[in-house]
Order: C-alpha cells, then sequence, then structure tokens
C-alpha cells in the first residue's frame, strides 16, 4: 500500500520491463478504490555479481596447427543470472611471428567471437599481458603492441579456419554476442596457428570476467 496526495493506493501491478547497465526499470500500476488505474515507472538498482574464473594451464601454440590444448577450458559454475559484460585476459602471450595467430572464445551456448587474428604484426612479441574489451582501441595491425587492453580484433576474416570440434556459433566481431547467455558450462579458447616455421605459447594461461545480471522478465522481490 503506498500513500499519495493524502489518499491510499494499492500496487496493482509490478513488472520489470529493462535492464539498462545495472538499473532495472520496472512498470509500476498502482490504483485507488473506484478509481482508474494509474501507470508509471520507477527504477532500482539490479542485482550484479562481477567475477573472474582462470585457467592457468600454459597453451603451447604449434607452427601451422592447432594449439595444445585446443580448445583451453574453464568451467564456470556458480553463477546464476545471464551475462551482463565480460572480459578476456591473456597471460604471458609470446610468439615468434604474432600474425598467425588466430584466437577464438566460444561460450556455453555456442555463441563466438575471434578475439585476434591476423593482427600484431610480422614480429617475434614477449611476455604480452593482452585483456580484450568492447570499446577498447584495436590491436595493431603491422606492429607489436605493448601489454594492455584491446578490442577483438581481426584484419583478415575471410580466411580463418578453427578446425573441429569448434561447434557451429552465433559468431559476432564483439564480446557482447555474450550478453544475455547463461555464463554456467565451458568456457573454450581455440588457438590456431595459420601458417608453418612459427610457434609460440601462453604461458600464463587465460582468464574470464564475468559480470552477471537478472535475466530480461525476472520477478523482483517486493
Amino acid at each position: 500500500m503506498i500513500r499519495i496526495s493524502s489518499r491510499n493506493y494499492s500496487i496493482a501491478r509490478l513488472t520489470p520491463v529493462l535492464a539498462i547497465g545495472l538499473v532495472l526499470l520496472l512498470s509500476l500500476e498502482i490504483q485507488a478504490a473506484g478509481a482508474a488505474t494509474v501507470y508509471g515507472t520507477q527504477s532500482r538498482p539490479a542485482v550484479s555479481t562481477s567475477s573472474a574464473f582462470c585457467n592457468t594451464q600454459p597453451i603451447i601454440i604449434n607452427h601451422f596447427r592447432v594449439a595444445s590444448p585446443y580448445a583451453s577450458e574453464i568451467i564456470v559454475s556458480g553463477l546464476p543470472g545471464v551475462v551482463a559484460g565480460l572480459t578476456v585476459d591473456i597471460k604471458d602471450f609470446r610468439h615468434n611471428f604474432a600474425d598467425d595467430v588466430d584466437m577464438m572464445l566460444v561460450g556455453p551456448e555456442g555463441h563466438s567471437t575471434i578475439l585476434m587474428s591476423d593482427a600484431a604484426g610480422h614480429v617475434d612479441v614477449r611476455n604480452l599481458d593482452l585483456t580484450f574489451q568492447d570499446g577498447a582501441p584495436p590491436v595493431p595491425d603491422s606492429s607489436p603492441p605493448p601489454s594492455g587492453t584491446y578490442k577483438p580484433t581481426n584484419y583478415e576474416q575471410s580466411i580463418d579456419e578453427f578446425p573441429k570440434p569448434p561447434p557451429a556459433a552465433l559468431q559476432s566481431p564483439t564480446l557482447s554476442i555474450f550478453n544475455g547467455t547463461k555464463p554456467e558450462g565451458v568456457w573454450g579458447l581455440y588457438i590456431v596457428d595459420d601458417f608453418a616455421g612459427f610457434s609460440g605459447e601462453i604461458e600464463g594461461g587465460w582468464c574470464v570476467n564475468i559480470t552477471t545480471g537478472a535475466p530480461a522478465g525476472s520477478s523482483v522481490a517486493r
């Protein structure tokens, strides 16, 4: 029961209609006895959780074939809700010819994005810590990047080939493809070296950092 202008109203219905960032927009219907229903909206913070999940096993990037292991996997559990945003960390990346390396992230529901392909120059790179995040600058095309934060970057999209077992997936050039999907399950990092003669390693493994929120249409405690 709420009181407006000295009159008592009852809440006829309270429905979540839109999640904007960490704010949940609610549709509010109130009704006074003998009067028409009054409609309005109010916002309240939506419950969110941010968690990091890592696989610290090194990934060997074999020349002109798939990496070992293929894929490197992270199993996410105990994280309810849906993905509201995520970033990916690559720890201690090294390769004799970085442009050869293609990396693809695949989520538990089969969505995917190319993190890096045909980027970072025709050079030897060492000890790179890379974070992939939507909205950041791209990985340089023809020069070695310093450690830092970059958006998913793919310079030669028509020739990327990832041998099975990656599933047929809904693919996007941005990490937002995972928004609204379930975070729990197996996340896979698939890496291919697409030219002969050079090899490398991701010495420190990788992490997926997931922010979750309530799914659209979920009930809100009153």
